[in-house]
């Protein structure tokens, strides 16, 4: 898979794509299902796979009084999205300046030049541009000028609940991590160095480990 970083990093357009767009926070198993739709298409019509995504997330940018934390680390995205089969990675620089762009000119000039999509793939609650102004009939409109195929997944859900990132991160906040395994497709993990401590759980026929680590996101106390 080729992580490109930032779409003016492409010096010669991609001849044919199929683009997914969207944040990916801790590829869950919604994400998979979007990136699954753009992969199926693209091996049926002899085109490339690509994601775009922003970093960093539009929300740190647009409202950082908000606690928003990465479910999992950048590289953990790049491996998932690579794991998956995905031949482009497009690491989009997000700012302010970036988030006034309006709706078809973001379209124009960061997806159809650069990557002549055959297809988007957009999740259920997908909008772009100022002020969020790029609503999905205004994309299916962009789509039809541009000849472009337009798939919209609606939400994955899980015993009728909506699997999202925000809930995931509530989850794990909350120490409810076998369900956020569910909500994710996989285990939630944290990766770090193992610390020396005072040898506590040993004595009392539970050793544990000390772990330090660079995590963003960090359940609440508990031994798991």
């Amino acid at each position: 898979m080729d992580c490109i970083y930032g779409i003016d990093q492409i010096k010669e357009p991609i001849l044919s794509s199929v683009v997914t767009i969207g944040n990916f926070d801790g590829v869950h198993v919604g994400h998979r299902e979007l990136i699954q739709t753009g992969l199926d298409f693209a091996k049926k019509n002899y085109c490339e796979s690509v994601v775009f995504t922003f970093d960093p997330h539009p929300s740190l940018v647009l409202a950082p009084e908000k606690d928003h934390r990465r479910i999992f680390s950048l590289e953990d995205q790049k491996e998932q999205l690579e794991g998956l089969g995905v031949h482009y990675l497009i690491l989009q620089p997000f700012s302010r300046d970036f988030s006034r762009l309006m709706p078809e000119d973001f379209l124009s000039r960061y997806i159809v030049q650069p990557l002549r999509p055959k297809a988007l793939v957009v999740g259920y609650d997908f909008a772009f541009g100022m002020n969020r102004t790029g609503t999905y009939e205004v994309l299916q409109d962009l789509c039809r000028k541009y000849d472009i195929a337009l798939f919209r997944l609606e939400p994955r859900k899980i015993d009728s609940k909506i699997v999202s990132s925000s809930i995931i991160r509530e989850a794990i906040s909350q120490g409810e991590i076998e369900g956020v395994s569910e909500l994710l497709g996989r285990n939630f993990y944290l990766k770090g160095v193992v610390e020396r401590g005072d040898g506590r759980g040993q004595k009392i026929g539970f050793p544990t480990a000390n772990l330090k680590c660079a995590a963003e996101l960090i359940p609440k106390n508990g031994v798991y």
